[in-house]
């Protein structure tokens, strides 16, 4: 259906970028009627420019930070790995990191509805771990949608234990890390809101203000704030949301010596909503009562998440060969979540369900300490890129949980029942301590091959405490190494293949039989990148993942689990991206993943998993008028875009499916001087859909009807 949809469209698109050039090169341009020569288009392929990680062209980012923690070029990694640099997110328009992450092939993003924000975005068919400036973000409360700060976001994909830990692990699918935006050498000023339906709005600024200069042996000092608030309803019944974050830092520099220190502040205030149950909707979109109905009564406190700390990273470059670099960050987080909520089989029919009240209290610290230090060299005919680090990370995890039977709830005749705060168990305190020593060789022979090799060994720690009694340590010490090579065969195709694995320990693992062991996972891919220039660029992977140690039901122990499930995951991904010049640019995504159960004691092997629709799809083009028509044009851009979706799992015995389903954006925008206005709508067509939502795993949510969000800034 993707082919089928785009083909004639894309094709037009194509036919036209070719007559660009032919018509640049007449002998002389036609005059106006008025006698005015109109200006020539400009043909170029976009212009070489940097952001704080790497060098971009357009919306192609050349290297990468993340996927080998040094600044690597992207064909010479062995490991799919995607980019979306700050530029693609303010021409989107996009809102929230969900919106930002339909630009990576098979990611799919956590709703923002659920209230523990990042937690459960999956990545080739199993949960990825968050990282924020290559530390793990554990938990990531807060008003972790928020895209403020951030000047890129690189998806890794497939297990990555070899070079990232922390928390409890690594993880399987892979790893979405948030690059900040660090003080800059330029002054810049930017402030700004953004309205929208529901009563949105939300102010920004983002301000840098730089003093002095690193010629001559001097020292810069740079300074940056940034700062947002939001105030909304939702689409969905009883949803207030409001939530601000400020972010202040300051970098010293040097000609070879760089300091930052960085703190933040976060809090985000939300009705919970618990999504609908998969029975109530059989997993279509029309199912007889109001979609938007929330079971969380208007009476319920709202929930508050909050996350505060400070980052600190220091390099300094010794010479040619060395650099030493230093990341550390001091975290808390915590969760206070009053909800009332549907749960089990439905009592009556499909609309009436047993409801409950239930508060959730968690309150974690983390730190971490990330030195590491890099050798750049040349022997003979081979570049080496050398880096060993070690890494220190703790987090203390001390919360609760309680429920308490409240009423039958009727989603055709809703009622409000009165919350009553149930008594919360004795709380569990745990501590999980990351103990790791990594060493990375990356040598490229000849400057066309380009060979991969590290390997990591991690202590993983857990330290369990009930207030009622038991508890357990554990401590597991485990190898992850990594292989991969990629050829440049031509200037512009680089075949590559690459094996690694994962290492994490289960979450949940108080409801298990045993001590926990760590999950372990293990990754086959092999890919390939093309080049046509400088302005076509296209990637295809395939990739097979097998993951072991995974908890599942214990059939002799009811609600316990036991570790030795194994599931696999296997698939296809696309990605492309056209800039014929510096005014078009079209990028498209697809990703076919199979992920499914081949060990379980309870579900039948080949059984879907939750959440992970078969077939991904995106496609979005932009066209700016620069240098081309009347002068009044100059600053304008259109862009639009699709995105399609096949029906997934909403629980995980694959009972209930959603349906498939097909959006649409728009976006306009004008620029003049420092002012820019854009107005952005979601949801254009007004599809109607639900999508598997993770509130226990076992819900739906419907997508937001038809949105328009008016933005205006002013930048300088």
């Amino acid at each position: 259906m993707f082919n089928t949809m785009f083909a004639p469209r894309i094709a037009a698109v194509l036919a036209c970028g070719a007559v660009l050039p032919a018509a640049a090169q007449t002998p002389g341009p036609v005059a106006f009627p008025d006698g005015t020569v109109p200006p020539m288009i400009v043909t170029a392929p976009p212009l070489l420019e940097r952001d704080q990680v790497g060098e971009l062209r357009g919306y192609q980012a050349l290297t990468s930070s993340s996927a080998t923690r040094t600044s690597t070029p992207l064909n010479q990694i062995p490991q799919s790995v995607t980019v979306i640099p700050r530029q693609l997110i303010e021409d989107q328009g996009d809102r929230t990191v969900a919106d930002a992450l339909r630009n990576a092939a098979g990611v799919v993003p956590e709703s923002p509805l659920f209230l523990n924000q990042n937690l459960n975005t999956f990545v080739r068919g199993f949960s990825a771990e968050i990282y924020r400036d290559g530390m793990q973000s554990y938990f990531d409360a807060g008003f972790a949608q928020s895209l403020l700060g951030i000047e890129r976001i690189e998806v890794i994909r497939g297990p990555s234990s070899t070079l990232f830990g922390g928390g409890l692990g690594g993880g399987h699918g892979g790893v979405v890390n948030f690059v900040s935006r660090l003080p800059g050498v330029a002054n810049s000023y930017e402030m700004g809101v953004t309205f929208g339906p529901y009563g949105y709005a939300n102010p920004y600024m983002d301000l840098n203000q730089v003093a002095g200069t690193t010629a001559n042996g001097g020292v810069q000092v740079s300074a940056r704030l940034q700062a947002e608030y939001l105030s909304t309803r939702s689409y969905i019944e009883n949803v207030l949301l409001s939530g601000y974050q400020v972010i202040p830092a300051v970098t010293v520099r040097t000609e070879n010596t760089s300091v930052t220190v960085q703190a933040f502040t976060s809090e985000r205030r939300a009705n919970d909503y618990p999504g609908l149950p998969p029975e109530l909707t059989g997993g279509a979109s029309n199912f007889g009562i109001d979609p938007y109905r929330n079971a969380n009564g208007g009476n319920v406190p709202r929930t508050v998440t909050q996350r505060n700390g400070g980052r600190l990273f220091f390099e300094h470059r010794f010479d040619d060969v060395f650099t030493l670099r230093l990341a550390a960050q001091m975290a808390s987080s915590n969760l206070e979540q009053p909800a009332q909520f549907p749960f089990g089989p439905p009592v009556v029919g499909n609309t009436t369900y047993a409801r409950f009240n239930g508060y959730l209290q968690q309150d974690l610290s983390q730190v971490t300490v990330l030195p590491t230090l890099e050798a750049r060299f040349t022997t003979g005919p081979v570049r080496h890129t050398v880096l060993a680090g070690l890494e220190g990370d703790r987090v203390w995890d001390e919360g609760g949980i309680a429920f308490a039977f409240s009423d039958i709830y009727d989603f055709a005749q809703p009622t409000d029942a009165t919350f009553v705060r149930p008594q919360r168990a004795p709380p569990t305190r745990n501590v999980y301590t990351t103990l790791a020593a990594f060493l990375q060789e990356q040598a490229t022979l000849w400057d066309r091959v380009h060979i991969l090799a590290a390997a990591r060994v991690t202590q993983l720690q857990i330290s369990s405490t009930p207030d009622a009694g038991g508890g357990f340590d554990s401590t597991t010490t485990r190898w992850t190494p990594r292989v991969g090579i990629a050829v440049d065969v031509l200037p512009w195709l680089t075949p590559y293949a690459g094996w690694g694995q994962g290492l994490r320990s289960p979450s949940g693992y108080a409801f298990l039989v045993n001590e926990p062991k760590p999950e372990t996972s293990e990754q086959w891919e092999v890919g390939v990148r093309a080049r046509l220039g400088e302005t076509l660029s296209a990637s295809v992977a395939y990739f097979d993942i097998e993951r072991t140690n995974v908890p599942v039901a214990d059939p002799a122990f009811f609600g316990l689990a036991r570790q030795t499930g194994q599931q696999r995951s296997r698939g296809v991904e696309v990605e492309m991206l056209w800039q014929p010049d510096q005014n078009f640019a079209l990028l498209a995504n697809y990703a076919y993943t199979n992920a499914e159960i081949t060990q379980d004691n309870l579900l039948a092997p080949g059984t879907p998993l939750r959440a992970v629709p078969r077939n991904l799809a995106r496609a979005w083009g932009i066209y700016r008028f620069r240098d081309i028509g009347p002068e009044w044009l100059q600053g304008l851009s259109i862009g639009g875009g699709v995105t399609v979706a096949s029906g997934a799992p909403a629980n995980d015995t694959d009972t209930v499916r959603t349906k498939g389903y097909t959006t649409f954006d728009a976006q306009i925008a004008y620029q003049t001087g420092p002012v820019r206005v854009a107005l952005v709508g979601r949801n254009i067509g007004n599809a109607t859909y639900t999508t598997p939502f993770n509130y226990f795993n076992n819900s739906v949510t419907p997508g937001a009807p038809t949105e328009v969000f008016l933005t205006a800034s002013l930048r300088f």
